[in-house]
């Protein structure tokens, strides 16, 4: 897509090539769990149900408090073909898996299940009849999750964000990982800052740590200002990247990961030919001197 970026004043072309093979529907979310089939059902995004937290825990469902790994990258759709080499080698050993621009085509689903991960998808739209969106996998099942949607003013076509949360092993609070695909093409910020408004919505409602990553397409400096007055307001940081491999869109890079609560030990971002974007590597841990201890039964 950015390495043929067209300008905002070309979004109403790009508008009529999209809808030509898009078509978009009720919102979907689609969870898959190690063993049984794909299950699709009308999301929205309301956090609830505190109970399934303790039995996760006990079930050893729960990550890793001293090191949390975690994966973030727009994906392009699965389109190259070495992207199947880049995807599998860039995933190893990673407990959390942010993808943008996914598209659950039978390779990714087959290579989803090979890792035996867990995840789920908060659709966007149907691209050539496959749903496409932001997906979350991850190693251990979340306690829950709910999608944020949001429609891209020029071109029509929706952009999501999916809210996952994790138990912490050995910890009280658990780690909220939210996965956003920005939106886009927009004459002015209005929907923009509503997407980021609901982001903030639902961290400000989280008392643990918690994870903000994605494709924000922040390539201009008014949303930049948005994205710095998120940071603000959940008292987030952003990873300090060593290298500069992050694409650039305008000038300003657009892939992102932002935390609190958390202590960033590794990252790392990684050139590659199979997508427009190069992902990024994290590994965290949790502030133990934050968060209490389980108190087990």
């Amino acid at each position: 897509m950015y390495k043929k970026y067209l300008s905002i004043a070309g979004a109403g072309l790009l508008s009529v090539l999209l809808m030509s093979c898009a078509s978009i529907q009720l919102q979907t979310q689609l969870i898959f769990r190690p063993g049984a089939d794909i299950e699709r059902i009308e999301a929205a995004c309301v956090l609830s149900g505190s109970d399934s937290r303790l039995i996760a825990v006990k079930n050893n469902s729960s990550l890793n408090a001293n090191r949390i790994s975690l994966l973030n990258w727009n994906g392009y759709k699965n389109q190259a073909e070495s992207w199947d080499k880049d995807f599998t080698s860039l995933t190893d050993g990673q407990d959390i898996i942010l993808l943008q621009e996914a598209l659950v085509d039978d390779r990714l689903y087959q290579l989803l299940k090979n890792k035996n991960l867990y995840w789920n998808l908060n659709a966007a739209f149907y691209y050539a009849g496959k749903e496409t969106g932001v997906l979350t996998a991850s190693k251990v099942d979340a306690i829950r999750t709910c999608g944020i949607r949001t429609t891209e003013p020029v071109i029509r076509t929706p952009k999501t964000a999916l809210v996952s949360v994790y138990a912490l092993n050995g910890m009280a609070t658990d780690l909220m990982v939210i996965n956003i695909h920005g939106i886009n093409f927009s004459l002015g910020t209005g929907s923009y800052k509503q997407q980021i408004d609901e982001v903030i919505r639902h961290v400000k409602h989280h008392h643990g740590p918690v994870i903000v990553a994605g494709d924000f397409n922040n390539w201009n400096d008014a949303r930049n200002e948005i994205i710095n007055t998120m940071m603000e307001t959940l008292t987030l940081q952003s990873v300090g990247y060593k290298n500069h491999k992050r694409i650039t869109v305008f000038g300003n890079v657009i892939d992102h990961v932002f935390y609190r609560g958390l202590e960033l030990i590794e990252e790392n971002t990684v050139e590659v030919t199979s997508s427009d974007h190069n992902p990024i590597r994290v590994v965290f841990r949790a502030l133990p001197e934050q968060f209490a201890l389980v108190e087990h039964e």
